[in-house]
């Protein structure tokens, strides 16, 4: 523990440790309204998927532990001018200081820097301090977001008629996500991020007559559907319960997470109902613009 006076230094995350950074994490959302106490793996991937840009996040440290924090996605490569928050967050005993807004302001600066002229992020709906912080930095509502946890013995099983479902890979739907898709998966559940973890999704797809119809997407690790889209010719027959079920038998665990489906979808939310789904808490996808 570190008193409040500690003197406090401020910089990017190039120097530190996946450790220290995992210690501040778990440390600023110990009191969350949402568990958020992910294991270090968990932390891991977390980061991986997100495109985590070290250069570009940024920490507020008190001697050496992490008491606030600013942890950015970011894909150079791809010359996307687009950048995700993958969490911010302040100790407890450290908060009411104005620490996120003079990190953020630094991180602004940066933002010009790379070009950057959007930057997303997800916050619950009910948490009000963060939304408020959120929008005094500029940040302005979206859309708003829906999560699910689904039984795997809550699914029901459906015959996929003369389709055929079976594994593929990741890369064998990128040219069909755009087509199939009705909206665009916020950023931990698009294509970019997805092709950073090859090794923990299960991709299945179901072909009828030559051509894939539908398809879904399961991050192993953590029992979330990333994606499942059906095209719009051959809904509401059964190809997407049988994907759906097609993605529980490969889950490790007993419950399956739906995280971040847009809430304009009614239909894919009663597909989820009908399945026996349980909603969970709302997110504000919130948008600053340079």
């Amino acid at each position: 523990m570190h008193s409040r006076n500690a003197a406090l230094s401020t910089g990017s995350c190039e120097e530190i440790s996946l450790i220290d950074l995992h210690d501040g994490f778990c440390r600023a959302f110990s009191d969350y309204s949402v568990a958020m106490q992910p294991s270090i793996s968990e932390f891991r991937l977390m980061l991986a998927q997100r495109g985590f840009d070290r250069t570009l996040s940024r920490v507020a440290l008190a001697g050496r532990s992490v008491i606030s924090f600013w942890l950015i996605g970011h894909d150079p490569a791809s010359g996307n001018r687009s950048a995700y928050v993958i969490a911010s967050g302040t100790a407890p005993g450290f908060r009411g200081r104005g620490l996120a807004e003079n990190l953020h302001r630094s991180l602004q600066l940066s933002f010009v820097q790379y070009g950057i002229s959007c930057v997303q992020l997800e916050v619950i709906a009910s948490n009000k301090p963060a939304r408020s912080l959120y929008a005094k930095l500029g940040y302005v509502p979206a859309r708003d977001l829906c999560c699910f946890e689904v039984a795997r013995t809550e699914i029901r099983p459906a015959a996929a008629g003369r389709a055929r479902i079976a594994e593929c890979n990741l890369s064998d739907l990128l040219c069909l996500q755009d087509t199939f898709r009705d909206w665009q998966p916020s950023w931990q559940n698009d294509n970019r991020s997805l092709s950073r973890i090859p090794a923990e999704l299960v991709c299945v797809a179901a072909k009828k007559d030559g051509g894939p119809i539908a398809y879904g997407v399961l991050i192993k690790p953590t029992d979330t559907i990333a994606q499942l889209a059906v095209r719009d010719d051959r809904r509401r027959c059964g190809i997407g319960s049988a994907i759906l079920h097609a993605l529980a038998v490969a889950s490790p665990g007993d419950t399956l997470k739906v995280i971040n489906a847009d809430s304009r979808d009614t239909g894919f939310q009663a597909f989820l109902t009908y399945h026996g789904a349980r909603t969970g808490i709302t997110q504000v996808e919130m948008v600053l613009r340079q």
